[in-house]
């Protein structure tokens, strides 16, 4: 229980560790920076020609296993070594074709919300540096 105790400390305290200031900061400038990552990704998007999908695939992979087992006859304890298959999952990536007119009017409408949201966040930041 006091193991748990001060592990929950801990992690308070290193979760306290960003000012308010970072804070703000961080709140007022994270949709401008999700809106440049969006643009790039649709840029890079239209110069490939296709969008890319990630998912996760399960496969299966062999493993020498190891444990304790008691002997019915002798009542001792021994190691059981023997082969087990654990499930595994590896990353894929796909390509997914994409509208090219779809996406260059999305690209347009983003860069032109960029603009404003890089006003908006210039604002936000200034009530940043008044806390």
């Amino acid at each position: 229980m006091k193991n748990y105790l001060f592990v929950s400390l801990v992690f308070l305290t290193l979760g306290a560790c960003a000012s308010e200031q970072e804070i703000c900061q961080n709140r007022a400038t994270r949709y401008y920076y999700a809106l440049q990552r969006d643009i790039t990704s649709a840029e890079k998007n239209l110069s490939r020609g296709y969008d890319t999908k990630s998912t996760k695939v399960p496969y299966e992979e062999k493993e020498i296993c190891r444990n304790l087992a008691l002997d019915p006859r002798t009542g001792r304890k021994y190691v059981h070594t023997h082969v087990c298959s654990k499930v595994k999952y590896r990353t894929v990536e796909e390509k997914v074709p994409i509208d090219r007119t779809y996406e260059r009017e999305r690209l347009g409408a983003m860069k032109a919300r960029l603009v404003k949201e890089q006003k908006f966040a210039q604002a936000r930041l200034q009530q940043c540096g008044a806390i």
